[in-house]
């Protein structure tokens, strides 16, 4: 009697990552929010001329979005999980019942 095991390997990611849990579509995603962001101090500095809140808004705004984007061990990030809460939330959740009594002789 010859048993063959498969061995299944753990912790393969399908996409190359940069560090655990973020990889180029993160990084894109990133790089759009860290322009974004950018853009909308420069403008605040042309109304407040504060550089320090501009500054702290650029690095809020970058940290923010790599710190949602990541996933964690189950792949899963923290805007996947409100996604998935929202859509949670919109579904149905009564599931009314009307049981018709057949009487069979």
């Amino acid at each position: 009697m010859n048993k063959e095991t498969l061995l299944i390997p753990q912790g393969l990611r399908q996409n190359s990552e940069i560090f655990d849990g973020f990889g180029k579509s993160e990084l894109l995603i990133s790089i759009i929010v860290s322009v974004t962001s950018v853009i909308i101090a420069l403008i605040a500095y042309s109304i407040t001329q504060s550089v320090v809140g501009c500054v702290v808004f650029v690095l809020v705004m970058v940290v923010g979005s790599v710190m949602s984007l990541v996933r964690d061990r189950n792949n899963i990030s923290i805007v996947k999980q409100v996604q998935l809460l929202i859509r949670f939330w919109k579904s149905q959740k009564r599931y009314p019942y009307k049981s018709r009594s057949v009487c069979r002789r």
